[in-house]
């Protein structure tokens, strides 16, 4: 993924980092929003059929 903010990318795993002392995790397992790593800029992760729409438009 890529931050909108900072243009940073990282991986699914350095975003879970970032959220573990986050009150949100806790409360839903289902959670949407990202938060950068290097910035710390938090922004909600976009559905997988929005990615693919955008892959199909741009390829």
């Amino acid at each position: 993924m890529k931050c909108p903010l900072c243009g940073y990318s990282f991986n699914k795993e350095n975003a879970e980092k970032v959220c573990r002392n986050c009150p949100l995790r806790f409360a839903t397992r289902n959670c949407k929003i990202v938060k950068c790593p290097n910035c710390g800029y938090e922004f909600i992760m976009e559905s997988r059929i929005i990615n693919w729409i955008r892959s199909i438009i741009h390829a």
